[in-house]
């Protein structure tokens, strides 16, 4: 198993979409290169968040933070990124909001990517980034 190129990860983006206790984030990734075994892809891809427990509302989320169990378990965040054409589950286990700032909301976020689980080739990861949703 390989290591990701975490360094050519980079958020472009994020959405909030959803109503209150069934929300959902997308975080557009720029697109990337990277290479396993020799071959080499590029991935335009997003990281893939739904089913979150939280406010709908902008303003009811700033300068919140929320933490959050891994799938199986009850109350987790069903997540994923989809990286050489395979499901792969992304576990986010911390939501950190900051300030509203006109139409966008910081957001810091805690994951970990199961690149196993699917069998690409890479080896499981953490992930800790932030990003900006634009409302």
């Amino acid at each position: 198993m390989e290591k990701f190129p975490t360094e050519a990860l980079s958020v472009r983006g994020a959405k909030l979409s959803g109503s209150d206790g069934n929300v959902s984030l997308e975080f557009d990734l720029e697109p990337f290169n990277f290479e396993i075994d020799g071959y080499q892809d590029r991935a335009d891809t997003s990281i893939r968040l739904d089913g979150i427990s939280l406010a709908s509302d902008p303003m009811a989320l700033e300068q919140q933070e929320f933490t959050f169990p891994v799938n199986p378990e009850a109350g987790y965040i069903d997540g994923s990124v989809y990286i050489l054409a395979a499901h792969n589950p992304v576990d986010v286990t911390k939501l950190r909001f900051g300030k509203l700032t006109g139409n966008r909301l910081p957001v810091e976020v805690e994951s970990f990517w199961d690149m196993e689980f699917e069998c690409t080739g890479f080896k499981n990861f953490l992930f800790n980034f932030s990003a900006e949703i634009e409302l």
